[in-house]
C-alpha cells in the first residue's frame, strides 16, 4: 500500500553533538548521518515541510543543556531558512512545546520521524 506523502513533515529529533558525550553508549550505525543527510536533502528538493527537533536539557551537568557544545545541532542538520526549530526539554517532543499545534497548520497527516 504506497503511502501518500504530499501531507508529510519531516521531524529531524536531536541530531545533537552531546550523543558523543563518553556518557552514552558507542553508537552503532556507522552509516546514520550519510542516510540521514541523504534524506533530508530528498525532503528539501520535494518541496516539503521540515521541523527540526532539539533537546534543550534542564539537568544540571547534562552535555544537551543550552550553552554546552552538546546542545548544538551535528554539522549538517541545521535549519535552513523557513525550517523552524522546536525545543523540548523532555523525551517527547509533544510535550510543552507547540509541535502539535504546527503540525496541524501545516496540515500535515503523516510524520516521518527520525533520529538518535
Amino acid at each position: 500500500m504506497p503511502i501518500d506523502l504530499s501531507r508529510a513533515v519531516l521531524l529531524p529529533i536531536d541530531i545533537q553533538k552531546g550523543f558523543d558525550d563518553p556518557r552514552w553508549p558507542r553508537r552503532w550505525n556507522p552509516d546514520f548521518e550519510a542516510n540521514a543527510l541523504a534524506l533530508i536533502a530528498h525532503w528539501r528538493a520535494s518541496g516539503r515541510p521540515i521541523i527540526h527537533i532539539r533537546h534543550d536539557s534542564a539537568e544540571p551537568g547534562s552535555p544537551f543543556a543550552p550553552g554546552q557544545a552538546g546542545n548544538d545541532l551535528r554539522p549538517g542538520f541545521e535549519p535552513r531558512a523557513g525550517e523552524p526549530l522546536v525545543s523540548k526539554s523532555v523525551n517527547s517532543a509533544f510535550i510543552g512545546t507547540d509541535l502539535d499545534l504546527r503540525l496541524r497548520r501545516l496540515g500535515a497527516d503523516t510524520v516521518v520521524a527520525f533520529g538518535l
